[in-house]
């Protein structure tokens, strides 16, 4: 599984994931851990006031985590 820096490659390779609308505020209601990954849960609103959902999967490497996957959903 590789993680999120090596998909995007950048900063910038980041950003165009949201087409220059990216999300303005996060708020994670779950989260749980298994087996060194985690997952947080919530919803976000993005800059233009569209309102989403979304999934982080994090993997514990070392005393770091690293993201493994992000799922955005418009709602």
């Amino acid at each position: 599984m590789g993680y999120l820096a090596q998909q995007v490659g950048s900063v910038g390779g980041l950003e165009t994931m949201f087409h220059g609308n990216p999300p303005a505020q996060w708020n994670w209601t779950g989260r749980s851990i298994r087996n060194g990954v985690g997952y947080l849960d919530g919803s976000l609103t993005y800059a233009d006031g569209r309102k989403g959902m979304v999934h982080l999967s994090l993997r514990q490497v070392g005393n770091a985590w690293k993201i493994a996957g992000l799922r955005l959903n418009p709602t």
